[in-house]
């Protein structure tokens, strides 16, 4: 796909998908405005999650709301048709739109639930794309497109590719917050219910909030520490730099990439290190402190080996029950010959496992495996 020029009113916009992090209220008209750039009138965005259905959610643009509301027909009628629908764009890569006409594999005038559509909701043709490409959740987006207004065009296809990928990255980043809303009816007040540090920094790299988790590795000053400027102190000069660096690349919100990326950090007593991931955390309305831009640290301690579980990974990813050993112990710090010697098996069996664990996986270390088993089982602590 050709490149496609990038506008200021582009680049505004793509701040305000991170706003939705600290604003959740402003999804339907950050979808709204998302819609707009395609050309569509409306838009829906999915929230699916295998693992926790209870965060699952479908938020709709403004307009559309009362179409939904009024949707239970269309739902009782053509359910099983939109499922169907929906496995065929799952197929398809992550970010790609496929029409009516490609998941109901027919021309649009023979497609039932379209020809209702058309007179009960004026929407004449849609387009749906996955955002991701994991078993652990489903999140997707559809536009509709207004009677005799056709497909999405390549151009606004193009224009999609600025906005698919911010989109993705957020409503991964927001999975924990989701999850503590729903459990807690709060996000930023209940920091103290994540088993990891989060801290919440400016663009500058100053923390401003923190969770308990954050200040009980901060005081540690094992390697890593807080300075009289609310800023964190590292070990290396190098990793102080590239954690500079990334809450600077997260605050400006201009390459999701850049945010894909944990800092190991050494602590000073030689222990297993910490783990840093800094993401986008951004918040124009001013709920933090005023026009805020910024970032959200998440600490990780794998140490803390109570915290990292991979329960459920051996069904998502379709372990053996040796792999799904191996990989409990690899996800907890245990090296190769621990292993080996805990299951009394060779060294080079082991090794065996694991190259079988990380294709399965789609990870290529272990560090990659301890994220993984933290987005699979979110280190947060149930009320009792």
């Amino acid at each position: 796909m050709n490149s496609v020029n990038v506008s200021s009113d582009h680049l505004n916009f793509i701040p305000k998908i991170y706003d939705t992090m600290t604003n959740s209220g402003n999804w339907p008209n950050v979808l709204d405005e998302f819609a707009h750039f395609c050309g569509a009138s409306d838009g829906t965005l999915i929230f699916g999650d295998n693992v926790f259905p209870e965060i699952s959610s479908r938020l709709v643009t403004p307009n559309f709301a009362s179409v939904v509301a009024e949707g239970s027909t269309y739902d009782e009628q053509f359910a099983d048709d939109e499922y169907r629908a929906f496995c065929v764009v799952k197929q398809y890569p992550p970010q790609t739109w496929i029409t009516d006409e490609e998941a109901f594999g027919k021309p649009v005038d023979e497609i039932a639930c379209t020809l209702y559509q058309r007179e009960h909701f004026g929407v004449d043709r849609r387009a749906g794309a996955f955002l991701n490409e994991t078993p652990i959740w489903f999140d997707g987006v559809s536009l509709n497109y207004k009677l005799g207004r056709g497909n999405i065009t390549d151009e606004e296809a193009k224009v999609s590719q600025i906005f698919l990928p911010h989109l993705a990255k957020v409503l991964e980043i927001n999975r924990p917050f989701a999850l503590l809303k729903n459990r807690y009816q709060a996000i930023l007040s209940v920091l103290d219910y994540f088993d990891i540090g989060v801290a919440i920094t400016n663009r500058e790299g100053e923390v401003i909030i923190k969770n308990h988790e954050a200040e009980r590795a901060l005081d540690d000053n094992n390697g890593l520490a807080l300075s009289r400027e609310n800023k964190f102190v590292l070990r290396s000069s190098e990793h102080k730099n590239q954690l500079s660096t990334q809450i600077a690349a997260a605050a400006d919100t201009k390459n999701p990439d850049e945010f894909d990326t944990v800092l190991a950090v050494p602590k000073r007593d030689g222990g297993l290190p910490w783990l840093l991931e800094v993401t986008p955390m951004s918040s124009l309305s001013g709920e933090i402190d005023g026009a805020f831009s910024g970032a959200a640290v998440f600490i990780t301690d794998p140490s803390k080996k109570e915290v990292i579980s991979t329960s459920g990974m051996e069904a998502l990813f379709k372990l053996t029950s040796a792999e799904s050993e191996v990989c409990s112990m690899l996800a907890k710090g245990s090296k190769i010959e621990e292993v080996a010697d805990t299951r009394n098996v060779s060294p080079q069996t082991v090794r065996s496992q694991v190259k079988a664990l990380f294709a399965k996986t789609d990870t290529t270390s272990q560090l990659e495996l301890v994220r993984l088993a933290l987005k699979v089982n979110l280190p947060v602590k149930r009320v009792t």
